[in-house]
Formats: C-alpha cells, structure tokens, sequence
C-alpha cells in the first residue's frame, strides 16, 4: 500500500488520489478529475495554491527545481510540489490538501 493524499473539496466531501512520485500534485489532482485552477505551471502566479491540513512536512515543496514563491506556512503551489518516491511507498503517511481561500 502507498500513502494517502487526500483531496477536500468545497462541499467538504474527500476523495483519495492516487499518487504518482513522477508528477506534480497539480497534475495529480487533474488525472483524478478534479478541475483545479492553474495558470504559469512555473510557480509564479499562486493560481494553483492549496492549503495543506495535515502531512506538510511530507511534501516535495520543490521537487522540480522550481524557485517558490512565498507562500503562507500552511499553503503550497501545486504545480511545483511532488511527492517523493520514498515517501509515497510508506502506508503510514496521510496527507492532506484542500483549495486555498481566497
């Protein structure tokens, strides 16, 4: 078993993504059907924010190389952050994300 990355939605219902250490968490969401909102994909623009309630430190908050920009402590852009493989193999890992306020 993997980790779970656990997505809220507005209505407060979750859904389990399935992880993939190779894509971003922004391109997760879309292969799971979720239409989230983007724009630069390049980390810049904070289109793509997420809150993160719980399992932050378990992110990839730059595993493409990406320079951030700064965000709220709890926030990420999730065209820019991953999952790393280690991690995503480990069943004891939950994390979970829900859309940023605006």
């Amino acid at each position: 078993t993997m980790a779970k990355l656990l997505y809220k939605n507005e209505n407060g219902d979750v859904k389990e993504i399935p992880i993939n250490p190779d894509k971003s968490i922004l391109e997760m969401l879309e292969e799971a059907g979720i239409d989230y909102p983007f724009s630069c994909m390049a980390g810049a623009c904070s289109t793509c924010k997420i809150t993160v309630n719980k399992g932050k430190e378990k992110l990839a908050l730059d595993k493409f190389g990406t320079p951030l920009m700064p965000v709220e402590d709890h926030e990420f852009l999730t065209c820019v952050c991953g999952i790393e493989q280690a991690i995503a193999k480990d069943p004891d890992v939950v994390i979970e994300i829900e859309k940023a306020k605006e």
